[in-house]
């Protein structure tokens, strides 16, 4: 059986904050997150692995892929006055 990795060892392990994370989820670059009740959920192990082993060497494609994550058309409002 697989074993479930919660948030805080899902951040040492991937070394990306919670909203990166999220961010790439949405955009299938990183395994997607299970739920395990109502309130918790975890990454399974072996597809953080996975996502791991197919990420090239070093932590600059990772934050490539984070770094590109948002949005950059993100509109602002106007200054107030």
């Amino acid at each position: 059986m697989d074993r479930i990795v919660r948030e805080k060892e899902c951040r040492s392990i991937t070394g990306l904050a919670r909203t990166t994370r999220w961010q790439l989820e949405r955009r299938r670059l990183l395994p997607a997150r299970r739920r395990i009740t109502g309130n918790r959920v975890g990454w399974l192990e072996s597809d953080l692995a996975a996502w791991l082993a197919n990420t090239p060497a070093g932590s600059t494609a990772r934050v490539d892929a984070a770094s590109s994550a948002g949005n950059p058309q993100r509109r602002r409002r106007p200054p107030r006055g």
